[in-house]
């Protein structure tokens, strides 16, 4: 069975009646920024999300190139803030970002981040 050792072991069946397609190891989870660490994979770092005035919650925020056509662009980061309170970081390479707020009303608020 996995262990707590570094090297990993294969999984061994309780039961032989049993069968499997595939087994998911899940590590340990810590968390920065309201966000789970593997996020934060190399090249991408924490950013704070500043709250959106003008938006209620919950809401998305969509972090995007700056170069991006917005109408055609995949967001390079997303979160969703609950409530004001929700504090999480977009998990983004350095370089120059649009992003958008929006909640489930419709409403959109947009500004630029430098990170």
């Amino acid at each position: 069975m996995l262990g707590t050792n570094p090297k990993p072991e294969p999984a061994a069946l309780v039961s032989n009646d049993v069968s499997v397609d595939a087994m998911v190891y899940h590590p340990r989870t810590t968390y920065r920024g309201g966000r789970p660490d593997w996020v934060f994979s190399p090249g991408r770092r924490p950013v704070a999300v500043a709250r959106p005035a003008s938006v209620g919650y919950p809401c998305l925020i969509l972090a995007y190139a700056a170069a991006e056509d917005l109408t055609r662009a995949v967001p390079v980061d997303v979160v969703e803030l609950q409530s004001p309170q929700d504090q999480k970081a977009l998990a983004l390479p350095r370089g120059n970002y649009t992003v958008v707020a929006k909640d489930h009303t419709g409403n959109t608020r947009t500004w630029t981040v430098k990170n």
